[in-house]
């Protein structure tokens, strides 16, 4: 059986990874930087917070996220439609990195997770599962989620002197959709998921 080896990111120190127990964490020996958290979430609660993320993830990109009204003229919407807008107004770039960013890597890591945590389980395409946890490790740093979320704060904030503006259940969603990112990345383990491919091959 190979040995597995961590590598130190901040100074390179190879090591052999320790086993931790809940709630304990790893430091490198040489410059303190922490290398893993034992944390406490199960595969099943994950799977929950997967689950309910992927139930949000349409209605909240579909349903409307606000309601407009100004001088009778009443506008629904959602994110899509934002996303259809920029590219009508000839913002291509602005447009794919809203789609890209809102919409499809939220989906791509939610349902690369949810293979994950079901190959483990079934104990069957390790290989591919190992595949898909490397891409969804990568495209972290992508989900801005809480910037669009944010960015419509400020968009209600500056509107709301000059019309009428009402949040509408895409918003809900939205934020559910956002909350479940939020409670997955708070119990995820990376290197126990990595642990549990790596044993059951």
């Amino acid at each position: 059986m190979t040995t597995r080896i961590w590598l130190c990111p901040e100074c390179d120190l190879a090591m052999t990874p320790p086993r931790l127990a809940a709630g304990t964490r790893a430091q490198c020996p040489r410059c303190n930087h922490i290398l893993a958290d034992a944390k406490h979430g199960s595969l099943s609660q994950l799977m929950a917070l997967i689950v309910t993320g992927l139930l949000f993830y349409i209605p909240a990109n579909t349903f409307p996220i606000l309601s407009l009204s100004l001088m009778g003229d009443e506008q629904h919407n959602t994110v899509l439609a934002g996303v259809r807008a920029l590219y009508e107004e000839g913002y291509l770039f602005v447009a794919f990195v809203v789609f890209l960013c809102a919409m499809l890597i939220p989906l791509i890591r939610l349902a690369a997770l949810f293979f994950i945590i079901m190959a483990i389980k079934l104990r069957k395409q390790l290989m591919m599962a190992r595949t898909l946890f490397r891409l969804y490790h990568r495209l972290g740093e992508w989900g801005m989620l809480e910037i669009y979320l944010l960015g419509i704060l400020v968009a209600i904030v500056k509107l709301v002197d000059i019309a009428s503006v009402h949040p509408g259940m895409g918003m809900v969603c939205f934020i559910g959709l956002m909350l479940s990112e939020i409670g997955i990345s708070i119990l995820l383990n990376e290197h126990h998921i990595w642990g549990l491919l790596e044993d059951q091959q």
